[in-house]
């Protein structure tokens, strides 16, 4: 007997002793036997590819033979060609969260995943982006007709087999018998071309065949079931996959893992029974709830009687002791917090020496890397007069953290993100922004705005942010429904409360709404769009930056500006613009709120010479435009010349919600003392 520290270094010992048997004699047949099989079956399968398999671990290993063979099946529907096939049949029937949509778009079962995969994957990323928080195939096959092409990443097979899916689908009847279900599955299946254009292993050749048998149990429920609907159908098919254990053919492996159950008649030249401890061996009584506890005993039911369990446990023993020339039980010393002890039944028996355990799989790959230190806080330079993505959101992000910029704008590095189920935030600005867009676009300056009266505006407003979120907040039911009268009472108000300052301001036209406009700082080319921009009264140009969120107009100062959108269109624009303004759309904080050469009356647009104070001294305004362009250029030059490094503002602030700490690895730094809030 050996004990182990714990149930998982039991399972090592284990495969490292079978490993050695092999390595010495390739011929001998080695058993390992778990009372708990079932329950332990993922844990053992992991362990003992970690030892015996380790290049079935790494990328395009899962075609290497394994040295060991599994008695226990599996249910069916946890095979992954299975479960992917379950999965696509639920999403032709019903809306599913997009975590189901992307496993379908991920899967190798569907297509070709070779030449598809990449721009499916694409693809369930530009859903997650566009807030898709509940899909199924159809709508999907409907958005992708409807989506522009610049948007939509190609994925023209994928929408072939969709559009062939909806025909075959949209011919289902209400109900039908459980043949009809079983067939019109397969088809669905088929035009899906699952189970995919790559060549299958065995064991996947052996599960493809197992879900047709499946199907044809499904069709002979028709002699004692009645017509369904294919969602009814579908669940007792899951449920049929569920029942059915699964377990490849064996492939005559050295190594035998069996439950406790199955040793009789085998032997082997090494025995090693796992779990022997004196709360598992003899098994503990698990009478049955629903007879009465002295019946049982009386009955010697099995799992009722003591002294039946005992009798069962001590031949058991006996049998596992004589079935190799070497048998080893062992036992985990500690299981969580509880201490464990042998079962009465093998302290007896000869202590085995104890294991000098191999280093697990991921240590041995890291035994073998060089150590080298690099530090690499450089991108190559940027090509003087390219374009860069992202237009003042990299200037913004240079600002906020060198790295980011880099990795977000040049690397395109960027995390998947999570639907939520009502509005994003995205939308919601998007939505505030287009209203206010057609609406100045037919008002034109305050003058159109005037012509309202209170009870117009309103209903001039609902109307424009009602037709702008059936725009942006597409589908139809309830749901989408709701959600569309919710966006738009609440976006209303919100514009509204904001045309109550422009009400309040002196006379002005708008000149252009959307405006895009390109700049060159330091050979970086940036290509922007500046969302209003208002001639005033004394011939200059307010530029209106609209915002949901806090602002602040000391955003606009120091070496790392964290608002300069609208100091880069104040350079853009050139000498008229004489006043820049943050459209605050926050809930109860709407007006406008900015700077300039002179303040505008009506709005918390404050001359520049009155806001010295708050703008560190700065009174004149092309002092401060002279600053702007110092400050953004010098972001931009370091941009240019590949600036790379981890220096984050404030770690507290731009890395709070950051997606690329896995990328940056900033935890390092910070444990070495490299980052700090400055």
């Amino acid at each position: 007997m050996l004990p182990g520290a714990d149930p998982s270094t039991e399972l090592k010992n284990a495969a490292t002793a079978a490993l050695r048997v092999l390595r010495s004699s390739p011929d001998a047949r080695v058993g390992i036997v778990l009372h708990d099989l079932e329950e332990r079956r993922f844990e053992v399968e992991s362990v003992f590819d970690d030892v015996l398999s380790p290049d079935r671990i790494l990328p395009g290993g899962t075609g290497q033979g394994r040295a060991w063979d599994m008695s226990l099946g599996s249910p069916l529907s946890t095979w992954p060609m299975v479960s992917a096939a379950l999965g696509a049949l639920e999403l032709c029937l019903r809306s599913c969260q997009y975590t189901a949509m992307g496993l379908f778009l991920r899967s190798p079962y569907f297509g070709d995943a070779t030449e598809e995969g990449p721009q499916q994957a694409l693809l369930d990323g530009w859903l997650r982006k566009n807030n898709y928080f509940e899909l199924d195939l159809l709508s999907l096959a409907d958005i992708a007709n409807d989506a522009p092409a610049a948007e939509f990443p190609d994925c023209s097979a994928l929408v072939m087999r969709l559009c062939g899916l909806e025909t075959e689908v949209r011919s289902w009847p209400a109900t039908a018998g459980p043949a009809f279900w079983s067939g019109a599955f397969d088809r669905a299946l088929r035009t899906l071309n699952w189970p995919g254009e790559r060549a299958l292993d065995s064991t996947e050749f052996q599960c493809a065949d197992k879900w047709r048998e499946l199907l044809a149990r499904l069709a002979g429920l028709g002699g004692v079931a009645g017509e369904m609907g294919p969602a009814e159908c579908l669940g007792r098919l899951r449920r049929l996959a569920d029942d059915t254990l699964f377990q490849p053919e064996g492939s005559g492996a050295p190594i035998q893992i069996l439950g406790m159950l199955e040793t009789p008649g085998l032997s082997f030249d090494l025995l090693w029974v796992i779990g022997m401890h004196d709360q598992a061996w003899p098994r503990p009584l698990r009478p049955n709830a629903l007879i009465p506890a002295g019946l049982q005993r009386r009955l010697r039911i099995p799992r009722a009687c003591p002294d039946t369990e005992l009798k069962f446990a001590t031949a058991k023993t006996e049998q596992l002791r004589l079935a190799a020339d070497e048998v080893v039980f062992s036992w985990p010393r500690q299981s969580g917090e509880e201490t464990l002890r042998p079962s009465a039944l093998i302290e007896g028996f000869p202590r085995a020496p104890e294991m000098d355990l191999p280093a697990g799989v991921e240590n041995r790959i890291h035994a073998t890397a060089g150590i080298e230190a690099l530090a690499d806080e450089r991108m190559p330079r940027w090509q003087r007069g390219a374009t860069a993505r992202g237009g003042s959101a990299l200037v913004k992000a240079m600002a906020a953290c060198p790295f980011q910029a880099q990795a977000r704008f040049r690397l395109f590095a960027e995390s998947l993100q999570q639907p939520s189920p009502g509005i994003s935030s995205i939308d919601a600005g998007r939505i505030a922004h287009l209203a206010l867009q057609w609406l100045w676009a037919d008002w034109k300056g305050s003058d159109g705005l005037k012509r309202l009266e209170h009870g117009a505006l309103l209903q001039v407003v609902n109307s424009v942010v009602e037709r702008t979120c059936r725009h942006i907040i597409k589908g139809s039911g309830a749901l989408k429904t709701a959600l569309r009268t919710i966006e738009t009472e609440r976006a209303s108000a919100r514009i509204v409360a904001l045309c109550l300052h422009d009400l309040q301001r002196p006379g002005f036209v708008v000149e252009d709404l959307e405006k895009g406009t390109d700049l060159q700082l330091e050979g970086v080319g940036l290509r922007m769009r500046v969302d209003r921009i208002d001639r005033l009264d004394d011939g200059g140009l307010l530029l209106i930056d609209y915002k949901t969120g806090q602002t602040s107009i000391r955003d606009w100062l120091g070496e790392r500006l964290r608002e300069p959108q609208l100091p880069l269109y104040a350079l853009a624009l050139g000498d008229d613009v004489r006043a820049l303004a943050f459209g605050n759309l926050a809930a109860g904080k709407e007006g406008f709120i900015g700077i300039g050469e002179t303040g505008i009356e009506g709005t918390d647009i404050e001359a520049l010479s009155e806001s010295a104070r708050r703008m560190d001294g700065v009174r004149d305004w092309d002092e401060i435009t002279a600053l702007w362009g110092r400050v953004l250029k010098a972001l931009m030059r370091s941009f240019a010349d590949g600036d790379a490094r981890v220096a984050p503002r404030r770690v507290s602030e731009e890395c709070r919600f950051c997606d690329l700490t896995a990328f940056c690895r900033r935890h390092e730094l910070a444990g070495q003392g490299a980052l700090f809030d400055g």
